[in-house]
C-alpha cells in the first residue's frame, strides 16, 4: 500500500487519490520553479550571445526594456542555472525570491539547501532572515505617517482593486525606478506580481 508522511511527522496518509492529487500539485509547482530557470537561462545566454540590435529585437519579442530590472534579475539567476537546477525541488517558485538566492554564494545556498532554509515554501523575507540572522534582531519604531526602521524607511501601497492596464504600467515604472535606487530593496506582492508579467510581443 501507497503511503506518505507529512511534514517529516509519523502521519501517514494512504489515500492513493489524495497522495495522487498531492504528487500532482508538487509536480506543477516544481514546474514553476523550473520554467523560471529556463527563462533566466535562456535571458542569460541571449546576454552573452546577442549583442546590440539582436539583443534589443530579442528583448522586444519578449517584452522587456533592454535595461529592465527584471531581466537584469533573471541574468543574475542564470548565472546560478546549473546549481539551482541541481536543487530544483528545494526551491520556491517565485522569481524574486529565486534572485535573491541566486545573491548568495554558492556554498552558502548548498548549505542552507541541506538543512532545509531553502524550501519551496520560503518567503523572500524569511530568506533575508537566513542570510542576516541580525536583521531578525532590529526593532521597528513607528511614528505618525512612517515606520523607520535602523538605518532605513520603508512605505507600503494596498491598492483595493485590480489595477488597470494604464495603472499597472505606471506602477511598473515606479517599481522600476525605485529599483535603480541601490539602497532600496523593493518587494511584491503575489498577487500584484502576476499583473506585472509582460506581454510577449507576437512574433
Amino acid at each position: 500500500m501507497n503511503t506518505i508522511t507529512i511534514n517529516n511527522t509519523n502521519n501517514e496518509i494512504s489515500d492513493k487519490n489524495v497522495i495522487q492529487l498531492a504528487q500532482d500539485f508538487k509536480s506543477y509547482f516544481v514546474k514553476t520553479a523550473d520554467n523560471i530557470l529556463e527563462m533566466a537561462r535562456i535571458t542569460t545566454k541571449a546576454n552573452l550571445e546577442l549583442k546590440g540590435q539582436r539583443y534589443k529585437n530579442f528583448c522586444h519579442l519578449i517584452g522587456f526594456e533592454t535595461q529592465s530590472s527584471t531581466l537584469r534579475k533573471l541574468i543574475k539567476i542564470g548565472e546560478k542555472y546549473e546549481l539551482l537546477k541541481k536543487n530544483i525541488n528545494s526551491l520556491p517558485a517565485s522569481w524574486t525570491t529565486l534572485y535573491q538566492i541566486s545573491l548568495i554564494s554558492p556554498d552558502d545556498i548548498v548549505k542552507y539547501v541541506d538543512v532545509g532554509l531553502i524550501n519551496p515554501d520560503l518567503k523572500s523575507k524569511e530568506l533575508k532572515s537566513i542570510t542576516d540572522p541580525s536583521s531578525q534582531a532590529t526593532k521597528s519604531k513607528t511614528v505618525p505617517n512612517r515606520t523607520v526602521k535602523k538605518g532605513g524607511f520603508e512605505f507600503k501601497v494596498v491598492l483595493s482593486k485590480e489595477p488597470s492596464d494604464k495603472i499597472t504600467q505606471k506602477i511598473q515604472k515606479i517599481l522600476n525606478e525605485c529599483e535603480n535606487i541601490d539602497s532600496a530593496e523593493v518587494q511584491i506582492g503575489s498577487s500584484l506580481e502576476e499583473f506585472l508579467k509582460p506581454t510577449v510581443a507576437t512574433v
